[in-house]
């Protein structure tokens, strides 16, 4: 139920309208970030192959004056965003001291979720972000579906995750420990209708004696159908096993930046994320800061 905040109708209830103009302006300040880096890469990509064709010529060195006016443009940005994302108090009681998480992801963060207060438990947040789950798998879009996430969240917990990996904190370690178990699933196999076998790796002698041991192919699949099989045990490619630890971390992250939110707006907390993401009792703590790092 919307509810009118000092002259604004807010769907949330509890932001202002200062509080609204500083998260649209906080989210198109990082969307302006990522597209020039995207352009900015490409095009100093492009620029030093054209360079080796040609040499260093009057008009090469144009390329070079545009890459570096593209850069300056980013930097201008990250100097916005810091002014602003320290106004939040999220940010500077623990978003700010997550190896992983810099400036730039912290305020994609802010901006996209707005208030914790959206949310009454984890489970819904996950949601928006896109790291739900449908059938046991990860949602895909659908050619003329709406998808019910939000893309600017999933996109941004996509570096998240590849941020995580490159990094030495609290969510690298967790990273591993999750592909400890994500290999050991794969090595034991894993029972998967055969129409979700597809790039999975046959684990079965008999079904490796049809198709071989490399991933499952819609041909081979096809094949596989024919002769009867429903199931299938499968391991997976080491692309697989990434991709399930790193959406691990980044759950268990986002778990932890709603719990430690909340607990800064004075709202209410539950803990059942925990089992549904570790599959055990032990509650996982949101981290804190040791020597000014989680």
């Amino acid at each position: 139920m919307a509810v009118e905040v000092e002259g604004l109708v807010s769907e949330y209830g509890v932001l202002s309208k200062e509080q609204m103009e500083k998260l649209a302006v906080l989210r198109q300040l990082v969307s302006s970030y990522y597209g020039i880096q995207k352009v900015r890469v490409a095009m100093g990509n492009r620029t030093t192959a054209i360079v080796k064709e040609y040499g260093e010529t009057e008009h090469t060195k144009m390329l070079k004056d545009v890459y570096d006016i593209s850069e300056k443009i980013e930097k201008t940005i990250v100097k916005y965003i810091r002014s602003i994302v320290k106004e939040f108090p999220i940010y500077t009681q623990w978003l700010k001291y997550v190896v992983g998480v810099g400036d730039v992801l912290a305020a994609g963060l802010i901006a996209g979720i707005k208030t914790p207060a959206r949310f009454s438990n984890i489970s819904k947040l996950w949601h928006y972000c896109g790291q739900h789950v449908v059938d046991g798998e990860a949602p895909s879009r659908r050619k003329g579906a709406k998808v019910d996430w939000n893309p600017f969240m999933r996109t941004l917990c996509w570096k998240l995750g590849e941020s995580f990996v490159k990094t030495k904190g609290f969510y690298r370690s967790a990273y591993d420990r999750f592909r400890g178990v994500e290999e050991r699933k794969s090595e034991e196999g894993i029972i998967r209708p055969i129409d979700k076998c597809i790039g999975y790796v046959p684990k079965d002698d008999k079904v490796i004696e049809v198709v071989g041991d490399k991933p499952l192919t819609k041909s081979k699949i096809e094949k596989l159908k024919k002769m009867g099989y429903a199931e299938l045990r499968v391991g997976m490619t080491k692309a697989h096993i990434h991709a399930r630890a790193k959406r691990k971390t980044v759950k268990l992250f986002i778990a932890h930046l709603w719990h430690k939110w909340r607990e800064i707006e004075g709202l209410p907390i539950t803990k059942p994320y925990a089992h549904a993401l570790l599959g055990h009792s032990d509650f996982v703590e949101p981290p804190e800061p040791v020597g000014g790092k989680i």
